[in-house]
């Protein structure tokens, strides 16, 4: 009986369209990834130690070009990461691309956690440089 009902499956959508539909999903997930990628690029580029964070509080609104929320994840990767925070911009790029084009992302878990590793591993090297003297926060170029 049971086999009756697994052969008896109606089909609504035609042949060939779940992978058509899992191939548009995949690619909306490598969009996303790149939109997030110039995303923090556009937040960490307009950083401004002034405007409004989770640290700061002033009346005047937020001049990154990505507003409060832009203003607040560019203070919090900059104060902690440093010049290094642009560095997630060509690691979420890269894997985008690897997305579209090559329909996977292999070893994503790996990836993903060793990414905070990297970055924490870039923030020290660039921390035991000098910062130059136009360099906005109180800070090193590694946070």
């Amino acid at each position: 009986m049971m086999e009756s009902l697994r052969q008896s499956r109606v089909n609504f959508l035609p042949n060939g369209s779940s992978e058509f539909l899992r191939q548009r999903v995949n690619d909306a997930g490598a969009l996303l990834l790149a939109l997030l990628g110039i995303a923090v690029f556009l937040a960490c580029l307009t950083y401004n130690p002034t405007d409004p964070s989770l640290n700061r509080a002033v009346e005047s609104s937020a001049r990154n070009l990505l507003g409060a929320p832009g203003a607040m994840v560019a203070d919090v990767l900059i104060q902690t990461l440093g010049l290094a925070a642009f560095f997630i911009t060509p690691v979420l790029l890269a894997w985008a691309w690897r997305i579209y084009r090559y329909k996977r992302l292999p070893h994503w878990g790996f990836r993903l956690a060793a990414l905070p590793v990297a970055l924490l591993l870039a923030a020290v090297a660039l921390a035991s440089l000098a910062p130059p003297e136009t360099w906005l926060p109180e800070t090193t170029l590694g946070g």
